[in-house]
């Protein structure tokens, strides 16, 4: 990692995906309030604007976009619709995992993540984006393990 954090330990067992430190990803800034980037999900690649959040740690996308019968990688982890949260809005769908890839230059960096498919978005706009990709604390996600700790 270019940077050091004296509390994250090294963890020998973990395997890294990707070199992070050569990775970039090309994000748009609206107006110092939100940052949308890419990303794909599944084995077919279904691409997705996202909303780069560091204020939570969960990922999800909406049913009227990604499909998960169109991938043969997903796997869907719990039968009862999740909720989540948020100060201003919320969503709510089916839990599952699947590849999902941030794309980044030269290559994406992919993962198999949890993520939620969002079937009930209230108070939220998807004008400018078709989910959320948390970047925020582990401890605040509902995952078992968030995507920053999965890289």
């Amino acid at each position: 990692w270019p940077w050091q954090v004296p509390w994250l330990p090294r963890l020998p067992h973990v395997h890294r995906k990707a070199d992070v430190k050569s990775q970039r990803a090309r994000l748009k800034d609206l107006q110092d309030l939100q940052y949308i980037g890419k990303m794909s999900i599944g084995s077919h690649s279904q691409h997705f604007r996202m909303i780069f959040d560091t204020g939570s740690s969960d990922l999800w996308v909406s049913s009227e976009k990604f499909s998960p019968s169109l991938s043969d990688t997903w796997q869907l982890l719990a039968t009862k619709p999740v909720e989540l949260v948020y100060g201003q809005g919320l969503v709510q769908g089916i839990l599952g995992s699947d590849e999902s890839c941030v794309l980044a230059e030269p290559e994406p960096l992919c993962v198999r993540q949890e993520l939620l498919v969002a079937t009930t978005v209230k108070d939220l706009s998807l004008g400018t984006f078709d989910g959320l990709l948390g970047l925020g604390l582990p401890g605040i996600s509902h995952a078992e393990q968030d995507f920053l700790q999965s890289l």
